[in-house]
């Protein structure tokens, strides 16, 4: 029995430390500051490395780490991006039974600029096509962010909870 099953999406973000960059004060009220470049510059990256990111997966890894017993639900494609997120999650004990891989699709990722321990995220979210697995023999259903036409999914997720 698992104590948790994580549902939702799973990312490959790579985290870009900036070592110098222009920061401009708001302009007006309501304004965050911005980070600011020109256009075609070249812009120095202290430190870089990538790590699997998203809700779920972040959970189902995170609670893998305190002991508890995980499996994560998500879709991923046969990308780059997924496998490197496979790969990580190899190195842990998250069940990977649920985890659809779809050729057709891309993996979603992120990539993080970091400067004065504050971030700015640029993210690509792919349509995933989640695949409905029988669940069951679980204390706990985290569901969380999911993409576009997940609607059949919360649904099943939703039927599941109601027959345990």
């Amino acid at each position: 029995m698992f104590d948790c099953i994580t549902i939702g999406d799973a990312t490959l973000d790579r985290f870009l430390l900036l070592s110098e960059i222009e920061v401009r004060p708001p302009s007006h009220e309501g304004q965050r500051r911005q980070l600011c470049t020109e256009l075609g510059a070249k812009v120095p990256v202290s430190d870089l490395h990538e790590d699997i990111g998203g809700n779920a997966c972040n959970v189902a890894f995170g609670l893998d780490c305190l002991g508890r017993s995980t499996a994560l639900y998500t879709s991923l494609g046969s990308d780059y991006n997924g496998r490197r997120v496979r790969e990580r999650l190899d190195d842990s004990t998250v069940d990977q039974r649920f985890i659809s891989v779809n050729p057709e699709e891309r993996t979603n990722s992120a990539t993080i600029l970091s400067f004065n321990n504050e971030r700015s995220i640029f993210s690509y979210k792919s349509p995933s096509t989640y695949v409905k697995h029988a669940i069951s023999d679980t204390r706990w259903i985290y569901l969380t962010s999911l993409g576009e036409g997940c609607e059949e999914l919360i649904t099943h997720t939703r039927n599941v909870c109601e027959e345990s």
